[in-house]
């Protein structure tokens, strides 16, 4: 965890019913999540097989979506601790 930061977990808990498709990790909320084994970062290399995957953290509005007449002020950049939360 990271230091001074304020990043608390918890569980969700609830029910779900898998409406199509196959259990593919015996966890309802996971297999919601993937539609077959064959959409992954990974595909062509055996499951399980460790990937891989880079993010970045945008720092200014981007140019796209929004308005630019002044009165939007729903982009901010995360803080250190959201970035935190992020990574764990």
């Amino acid at each position: 965890m990271c230091a001074g930061s304020a990043v608390k977990s918890g569980l969700a808990t609830g029910s779900a019913t898998l409406t199509s498709g196959t259990p593919i990790s015996d966890d309802y909320r996971i297999d919601a999540l993937i539609e077959d084994l064959n959409y992954r970062w990974n595909t062509g290399q055996a499951i399980g097989t460790p990937v891989t995957v880079s993010y970045s953290f945008v720092s200014g509005k981007p140019p796209y979506g929004g308005t630019d007449n002044g009165t939007d002020y729903g982009f901010l950049p995360f803080s250190e601790v959201q970035k935190c939360g992020a990574r764990h």
